[in-house]
C-alpha cells in the first residue's frame, strides 16, 4: 500500500524518532553490560586521581575490573546487531510510491510579482 505525499512528513519523522528512542535504549543497555561487568572493584565512583592513588596491587585489580566490563560492550553490542538483523527479515516492505503512479500536480499559484486578488 503507497503512502499519500501528505504522509511523508509524518513518517519521516517517526523514523527520526524511533531511531532516537533505539539510540538512547542501546546506550542504556550497553551502559549496565559495562557497569555489571567490573566485579571485585573497590567503589564505583572512584576518579582517575583516586584510582592513581591507590597501592599498586589494588590499582591493577581496578584496572583490570574496568578493562574486562570495556570488552563486555563490543561482545553486547555483536549481540545486538544479530538481533536486529533477524529481526529486519520479518518486516515487510511497502514501497512508498509505485513507479507507474505520478505525483499529484502542485496547485496553480500566482506570479510571485501579482498578489492574489481578495473576494470583496
Amino acid at each position: 500500500m503507497a503512502q499519500h505525499p501528505v504522509a511523508m512528513g509524518a513518517a519521516s519523522g517517526t523514523v527520526v524518532l524511533v531511531r532516537t528512542i533505539g539510540g538512547s535504549l542501546g546506550v542504556a543497555a550497553l551502559g549496565a553490560v559495562f557497569t555489571s561487568r567490573p566485579v571485585g572493584a573497590a567503589d564505583p565512583g572512584l576518579t582517575p586521581a583516586q584510582a592513581d592513588a591507590l597501592p599498586a596491587p589494588l590499582r591493577e585489580a581496578f584496572r583490570a575490573a574496568v578493562t574486562s566490563g570495556v570488552h563486555g560492550v563490543p561482545l553486547g553490542t555483536a549481540v545486538l546487531a544479530a538481533l536486529a538483523f533477524a529481526a529486519v527479515w520479518y518486516v515487510r516492505e511497502t514501497p512508498l510510491r509505485r513507479p507507474t503512479e505520478e505525483a499529484p500536480a502542485p496547485a496553480p499559484r500566482p506570479p510571485a510579482d501579482r498578489p492574489r486578488r481578495r473576494p470583496s
